[in-house]
């Protein structure tokens, strides 16, 4: 007797539990900007476990269609697990050669975005608005239109991050909202000045602009080198 795999099948609400509790159990629900780094910032470690656990699953979500990738995120947490799987943790996997995560992965991530976020959906403001105060969840909602790079989705990143920062005024996500705010609009900036981010031009065998060689050789913020 075969089994027939689906993408129902490949990811579950159990799977989507499973992504979370990996990405966000050692970390607390208002974090520190100085733990929210252990995210971004290269730790073997981490990257190992994040290779080892999900890229057989994130190969198997990245041969499927956008509108089968859409079907799979019925709720918050499915929706915020398959981003995390298609936008950051290839991050993690791919940090030697990230051409397959901004030729692959991203695109799948930001379509997944447009959706979860979309006036009917909402789905960054969690099950029953329970994320509405809570950035450390609702920023990676977000992220796939900062890893864009067309200005149009910067954009609307920006209401995206205006609209946090007013909702966690005066709570505990204040300053991380603003923080985060502020980390999205240098990225904004790079977009708004080459059309592109430079520092992606090597491995996407792009040729680099005079203005880009000047702005690559000199001083800038850590995420671009």
């Amino acid at each position: 007797m075969s089994t027939t795999t689906t993408p129902e099948t490949t990811f579950t609400p159990t799977t989507a539990t499973a992504v979370l509790n990996f990405w966000f159990t050692t970390t607390p629900l208002h974090p520190t900007l100085e733990s929210f780094k252990r995210w971004f910032q290269p730790d073997p470690a981490f990257d190992s476990s994040c290779r080892e656990t999900y890229l057989p699953l994130i190969t198997t979500l990245s041969h499927l269609p956008p509108s089968e990738l859409h079907s799979l995120a019925t709720t918050p947490e499915e929706a915020l697990s398959l981003i995390l799987l298609l936008d950051q943790l290839p991050r993690n996997i791919h940090r030697a050669d990230s051409s397959s995560v901004y030729n692959v992965t991203d695109p799948l991530a930001l379509s997944l975005a447009r959706i979860a976020t979309a006036p009917e959906r909402r789905f960054d403001l969690g099950p029953e608005l329970a994320w509405k105060g809570v950035p450390s969840r609702r920023c990676w909602f977000y992220l796939p239109f900062g890893h864009s790079e067309d200005l149009a989705d910067h954009e609307f990143l920006k209401g995206l991050h205006a609209e946090m920062r007013r909702d966690c005024e005066g709570g505990e996500g204040e300053g991380f909202a603003k923080a985060i705010e502020g980390f999205s609009d240098a990225h904004t900036e790079v977009i708004a000045k080459f059309g592109r981010y430079p520092y992606r031009n090597a491995v996407l065998g792009r040729e680099n602009t005079k203005e880009e060689v000047e702005w690559l050789e000199g001083e800038k913020v850590a995420w671009a080198r």
